[in-house]
C-alpha cells in the first residue's frame, strides 16, 4: 500500500492484486504462494518507484516504466560492457537495463532480483546519468585524442544511438571513428575560419570572382604547388584527413597573405596573365571583357581560351595606335643604337633567338644585314617589321 500510494496507483491497486490471481487453479493456492504472487507486485511496483527517481518521472504502470527506460537507454553514450568493466558491482543493474532494452522475458523471480540491484545501485546510475560525459570521456578516453571534455557533447551523433547494446570492442571503434570524424571537421571549421578571417572570402573561388583576378598569381613560385593543392582542397566540400593537415600547414606558412588585401598586389600579380601586352591594355577593361566569358576568374591562368582573348584584345589596341609608340622611339635611335639594340635583344631573347633559327632564318638574316648595311630609315622600318612580325613583348 505504501508503494501504490508513492507511484499514484492506489486507485489501481486492488485490480493489480485481483489480475494476479485471474491464471487456472488459483484457487487451489495455499497463503505462500498468494503471498510470493503478492511480492512478485511488490517488486513491479519497487521497479516503477525506482525508475521515477532516477529518471524524474511519474509513471504508476509497469509497461509504461519499461518503455521510459527502453527510450532512456538508447541513447545512453556507453555500452552496457564497458560499463560492467568500470562498474563490476553493477553489473546484475547494467544485464537488467540491456534486457529491458533488447525486450527480452525475465520471469518474476529474476525480475525481483533485477529490481533488488536497481535499488541497491540506485545512486551510482543516477550519478551516472547526471554525469554521463565525464564517464565516457574516461572510457573511451584513448580515443578522445586533442577532444576536450567539453567538446564530448559534440559527439552525440546518430552513430552513437542504441551503443549501450553494443559488444565493448565494437562500441570502441563507433566512438573512434566518431572522434576522427569530429576532428577532422574540427580541422575544416578551423580552417575555413582561418581563410574568411584573411581573406574576406569564402574560398579561393569566390575570391578570385570577387576580386576578377586568378589567386594562384599571387603565390610565390617557391609555394606554387602547395597552394594549388591547398586551393583546391579549401574549394572543395570533401577532404581527407592528410589534405586537411596539410592545408592548415600551407595557411600557417604561406606570404600569401601578405598581399591579399592590397589592391596595388593584386594588379600587379594580374598583370602576369596579360602575357607581356599589359603596356597596351587597361587592366580593369581586360577583368571586364574576361568576365563575360563562361570561364570562372579562378580558371582564367593558364586556359588557351582566356590566353587568346587577351592576344585579340592587345593586337586590338597594338593596331590602333600602339605601335605608334615603338616607330617613335625606333626614328629616335642611331644606326649604332639600333644595332646594339637588336644584337641585346637576340641575345637575352630565347623567343625571337629560337624563331631566327628554327623558322625562317634566311628571312630574318636578311632583315639584319640590311639593319646593319643601310641608313635610319631602313632601320627603322626595319625593327617595326620585326616587331609586327613576332609579337610587341620583345620589346
Amino acid at each position: 500500500m505504501d508503494l501504490s500510494n508513492k507511484i499514484g496507483a492506489s486507485d489501481i491497486i486492488l485490480s493489480d492484486v485481483s489480475r494476479l490471481f485471474e491464471v487456472d487453479y488459483s484457487n487451489l493456492w495455499d497463503k505462500e504462494t498468494g503471498n510470493k504472487q503478492i511480492d512478485y507486485l511488490i517488486s513491479d511496483y519497487k521497479f516503477i518507484h525506482l525508475t521515477n527517481e532516477i529518471l524524474m518521472t511519474h509513471y504508476n504502470k509497469k509497461k509504461d516504466a519499461l518503455v521510459g527506460w527502453k527510450e532512456k537507454i538508447s541513447f545512453i553514450m556507453c555500452s552496457y560492457e564497458s560499463l560492467e568493466n568500470k562498474y563490476p558491482s553493477a553489473k546484475i543493474l547494467f544485464d537488467f537495463l540491456l534486457a529491458i532494452f533488447e525486450d527480452k522475458e525475465i520471469l518474476p523471480d529474476q525480475f525481483a532480483r533485477y529490481v533488488y540491484s536497481m535499488d541497491e545501485n540506485k545512486d551510482l546510475l543516477s550519478n551516472y546519468l547526471s554525469n554521463e560525459q565525464n564517464v565516457f570521456y574516461d572510457i573511451y578516453g584513448p580515443y578522445l585524442d586533442g577532444i576536450s571534455l567539453e567538446e564530448v557533447h559534440n559527439l552525440r551523433k546518430g552513430e552513437l544511438n542504441n551503443i549501450f547494446k553494443k559488444r565493448r570492442t565494437d562500441s570502441n571503434q563507433i566512438v573512434k571513428q566518431l572522434a576522427d570524424s569530429y576532428k577532422k571537421d574540427q580541422l575544416k571549421n578551423q580552417i575555413i575560419t582561418l581563410w574568411k578571417d584573411k581573406t574576406s572570402s569564402k574560398n579561393p573561388k569566390d575570391w578570385s570572382y570577387i576580386h576578377k583576378t586568378p589567386i594562384i598569381l599571387l603565390v610565390d613560385n617557391k609555394e606554387f604547388d602547395e597552394a594549388k593543392k591547398a586551393f583546391d582542397v579549401l574549394n572543395r566540400q570533401v577532404a581527407i584527413d592528410k589534405e586537411l593537415k596539410d592545408t592548415m600547414e600551407f595557411l600557417n606558412k604561406t606570404s600569401l597573405f601578405e598581399k591579399i588585401n592590397s589592391k596595388e598586389e593584386i594588379n600587379t600579380a594580374f598583370s602576369k596573365l596579360l602575357q607581356g601586352y599589359d603596356q597596351f591594355l587597361n587592366l580593369d577593361k581586360v577583368r571586364d571583357k574576361l568576365s563575360l566569358l563562361t570561364i570562372e576568374p579562378f580558371d582564367w591562368y593558364g586556359n588557351p581560351t582566356v590566353s587568346a582573348e587577351i592576344e585579340r584584345m592587345a593586337q586590338a589596341e597594338y593596331d590602333a595606335g600602339g605601335s605608334d609608340k615603338i616607330v617613335k622611339k625606333i626614328e629616335n635611335m642611331t644606326s649604332e643604337e639600333a644595332k646594339k639594340y637588336l644584337i641585346d635583344m637576340v641575345r637575352n631573347n630565347i623567343k625571337l633567338g629560337a624563331e631566327i633559327i628554327n623558322k625562317e632564318e634566311w628571312f630574318t638574316w636578311l632583315l639584319i644585314i640590311l639593319l646593319l648595311f643601310f641608313n635610319r630609315r631602313i632601320t627603322s622600318l626595319i625593327l617595326l617589321l620585326l616587331a609586327m612580325k613576332n609579337t610587341t613583348q620583345y620589346y
